[in-house]
């Protein structure tokens, strides 16, 4: 649940409004968490998209060279 909230956080602090809410490319993402946390990263959205907290139009994992251009929007606050 940390790793959620600091992804939250990050989106919150670095990323742009959207249509319904914050929102931030996931290429946008990778260098605010960690160059060399992509997979962790990866993994934190993928269990923060199953909990209901982010949404994004994929439906695997995120994948570095591939999935940049992908918005991660905020759907609810951790608490």
């Amino acid at each position: 649940m940390d790793e959620i909230t600091r992804v939250h956080r990050l989106i919150r602090a670095h990323g742009e409004q959207g249509d319904f809410g914050m929102q931030m490319k996931f290429g946008n993402l990778i260098p605010v968490y960690g160059n060399n946390q992509v997979d962790k990263l990866s993994e934190v959205l993928a269990n923060a998209r199953k909990n209901g907290f982010v949404n994004y139009t994929l439906k695997d994992f995120l994948q570095q060279d591939r999935d940049e251009d992908i918005y991660i929007r905020l759907v609810k606050t951790p608490v």
